[in-house]
């Protein structure tokens, strides 16, 4: 009996978590009944270390997987949250290899990153997706668990982690710590995503208010530069308004005051009257034509023409003019010119605009050549060119004669008498042709204006808007 209370002492020191093997000596039924309790302490002693050994494990598992959730929830770079996620992946599911796939905008799966893993069979991650549950088997005989990333709504990718270093199954607990963890990846993919849509937005935004920004400058700019183009226009208008007026009105005055004064007088101040008369006119038709082209309002009488019969009649004009500065014009055309598609009055008024502006800027004596050519190449074109032999324009100018409002001397003489529309207008005019117009020149050597009018092969059939 004694030994059997021993026994008894012993069992009880269990409670205490005690599993230290019984002595107790005895024989009999006593000595084999302390053997088999002495075999059940050492394997519940077993048991409970590996329980311990276990917990321990996933205490350092969660205090991981809680420190990699804190870093990867505040990571919202992709390029840096996918590697961290990897490497978490890895050291919380205790595996050799992991990959990271993610859904494009079209749902398909694109591998992003991954480490020591072959490729997994379409079909298992698809389902994966689809069925927004995780897979555990196998791939190439090691354990393989694939998770889907959930983002708020819908996955957003897939994680696979394949081969255990302890060459174990996925259990349980491990595929729900882990899913904890894909969660929280998901979701941080998810927020990365938006992050970067958000920051591309931003960016393009930006751009786009740069440019708006750019452009609403620039039109302000213009703006500022046409309103004070149009004042100085409307100063210089005005100017050229009162100057013939104030002549007209002078002379008429004399006249109303000697009523029967001298023939010759009375002659050359009706003459001036006439002269300034006629200058008005062509101000106010300067003006009206420009604001009609502009406006697209003028009517244009397109047909076949010849350049040689346009020519002529403009050099028919302007012969006066330049017999009164003792100028000599000289028309060089060639024979048999193909008829162009165009308005012939608003040609002639080009020529006479080009060779009037030629005369006014050429002294006494010089010399005005009107020179017009086919040409084949590089285009096919009637080329028409305006010569003068007068003070020429700087270089620095060329850019500025065909702008409106514009009056381009050589620097040596005073601004000269016009609107400064004439070059503006016949710009206007051969560019509606479909035609192009250019100016060279070499100051105290002259100037020559030159403009190029399309040819077309069946000119009579052709239809044009009129």
């Amino acid at each position: 009996m004694k030994e059997l209370e021993q026994l008894i002492t012993a069992i009880r020191c269990v409670k205490e978590n005690n599993f230290e093997p019984i002595k107790v000596s005895a024989q009999g039924q006593v000595a084999e009944l302390v053997e088999v309790v002495n075999e059940m302490l050492e394997e519940v002693g077993q048991r409970l270390k590996e329980k311990e050994t276990r917990l321990d494990e996933q205490v350092v598992t969660l205090y991981t997987l809680n420190y990699a959730v804190k870093i990867i929830s505040v990571t919202l770079r992709l390029e840096e949250l996918l590697p961290i996620a990897l490497e978490t992946f890895i050291d919380i599911g205790k595996v050799h290899g992991c990959s990271i796939g993610l859904l494009d905008k079209q749902d398909r799966l694109k591998i992003k990153v991954q480490e020591n893993i072959s490729e997994i069979d379409r079909k298992i991650i698809y389902g994966v997706i689809r069925e927004k549950e995780p897979y555990v088997g196998e791939l190439q005989g090691k354990a393989l668990l694939c998770l889907p990333l959930m983002g708020r709504e819908k996955p957003v990718g897939v994680v696979s982690i394949y081969d255990r270093i302890d060459k174990q199954q996925f259990s349980h607990e491990d595929v729900n710590i882990i899913s904890t963890l894909a969660t929280q990846v998901g979701v941080s993919i998810e927020n990365a995503q938006l992050y970067e849509e958000l920051a591309r937005w931003n960016k393009e935004l930006e751009q786009t208010v740069a440019e708006r920004t750019k452009e609403l400058r620039e039109a302000n700019e213009k703006l500022k530069k046409m309103d004070k183009a149009k004042s100085d226009f409307l100063s210089m208008v005005a100017h050229e308004l009162r100057t013939p007026l104030t002549s007209i009105k002078a002379f008429t005055e004399m006249l109303l005051r000697k009523p029967d004064g001298e023939m010759e007088k009375r002659t050359k101040y009706l003459g001036i009257i006439h002269s300034e008369c006629n200058r008005l006119t062509r101000l106010i038709n300067d003006v009206l034509d420009l604001a009609k082209i502009e406006a697209g309002k003028i009517e244009w009488n397109i047909q076949p023409i010849s350049m040689a019969e346009v020519v002529n009649t403009a050099l028919t004009s302007t012969h006066k003019l330049a017999e009164d500065k003792e100028l000599k014009t000289e028309p060089l055309i060639e024979d048999d010119l193909p008829p162009v598609l165009a308005d012939h009055d608003r040609l002639i008024q080009v020529i006479i605009n080009l060779v009037g502006n030629a005369v006014k800027f050429t002294d006494k004596g010089g010399r005005i050549e009107v020179s017009v050519k086919k040409k084949l190449t590089p285009d096919k074109c009637i080329h028409v060119s305006v010569s003068d032999t007068g003070i020429g324009i700087r270089k620095k100018d060329l850019g500025k004669v065909f702008q409106k409002f514009k009056q381009v001397g050589s620097g040596m003489t005073d601004r000269p008498e016009g609107t400064g529309l004439g070059l503006s207008i016949c710009r206007e005019i051969i560019e509606h042709h479909k035609g192009k117009i250019w100016v060279e020149s070499e100051l105290k050597k002259g100037t020559t204006f030159h403009f190029t009018l399309p040819l077309e092969d069946d000119v009579d059939k052709k239809e044009v808007e009129r």
